[in-house]
């Protein structure tokens, strides 16, 4: 081998220099040449092209949630800040639990809208206000949500739920129908029919960006799996291949040795393997030092 083949072999130190350049689309000095190398370094840029568009897609994905966040989410945080005012229908029921409430939060919360005149005339000009911007609506969390899932989805619901409070059908005190009312309700959520009706009309056409008890989505190792899957192929590819072309010298220094005359220098099949395999692991780690430079014939 040339001084210069020797000098720009793929040591353990070449080979280390060779991943990280990959890994930041770099070029290396010097590239593997037997056929297990090169399956391995072209699974490898593979892995790191994969790598590098899933960063890009979620830091791009990050600054672009960053800008849409308004750092409100729940109902302390909306009342911790003056910037974002924020009411309620007048003269309805929740301006009426906001008045009554007995916790502190809730009581600042009635004398801001009392304070700024936050009230909004009745549900569809509170969504009015929030389109407009610098405003958030409290209502009924069934009508929101189904504002939320609908075209222009231009707004979300932020926080949980409170003041709870349950919609019924009035009878009459010991109406016989009562109990006939109970097991068709029943009956209609057994069969899935609740849950239709809900999809239908919650479900909508709007992306989920509600905060309410979840987070952002964030990558995961099962997320990136199939990474790690070229990666392990390639390398049993490449160890399949390793063996193959270390079989098939090791044969041919056989046949080399058949040809002497030197019954010393006669070597069987197994034992130029043998030799083949030690020489391999000696200049493995023999070559660790960068500037470390060898004479040996490099397989």
């Amino acid at each position: 081998m040339s001084e210069y083949d020797t000098r720009n072999a793929l040591n353990m130190y070449q080979s280390l220099w060779f991943s990280y350049a990959s890994l930041v689309q770099q070029g290396a000095d010097s590239q593997s040449r037997s056929p297990p190398g090169r399956v391995v370094a072209g699974c490898w840029w593979i892995a790191v092209t994969i790598i590098i568009s899933t960063y890009t897609a979620n830091l791009a994905a990050f600054f672009t949630v960053s800008r849409m966040d308004t750092g409100i989410s729940s109902i302390e945080d909306l009342a911790d800040q003056t910037e974002i005012k924020y009411g309620t229908t007048r003269n309805s029921q929740p301006q009426s639990y906001f008045q009554s409430a007995k916790l502190e939060l809730f009581q600042d919360m009635s004398g801001f809208m009392r304070q700024y005149d936050t009230y909004a005339d009745n549900s569809d000009d509170g969504i009015a206000r929030v389109r407009q911007g610098n405003y958030s609506f409290i209502w009924d969390s069934s009508v929101l949500d189904y504002v939320a899932n609908q075209e222009p989805c231009d707004v979300m619901t932020v926080g949980g739920l409170f003041g709870k409070l349950g919609y019924g059908l009035g009878l009459p005190k010991g109406s016989l129908f009562r109990i006939r009312f109970e097991r068709e309700i029943l009956r209609l959520r057994q069969e899935g029919f609740i849950d239709e009706l809900t999809e239908k009309y919650f479900g909508g056409v709007c992306p989920s960006r509600s905060t309410s008890g979840t987070s952002s989505s964030k990558m995961n190792f099962m997320m990136m799996a199939g990474v790690f899957y070229v990666m392990y192929l390639g390398f049993l590819i490449a160890v399949f291949a390793l063996i193959l072309e270390c079989a098939w010298a090791s044969y041919k220094d056989n046949k080399a040795s058949l040809r002497t005359r030197d019954r010393k220098q006669y070597l069987t099949t197994w034992e130029a393997l043998q030799i083949r395999f030690s020489r391999t692991v000696q200049q493995m780690f023999s070559r660790c030092s960068p500037h470390h430079h060898s004479d040996n014939i490099i397989m």
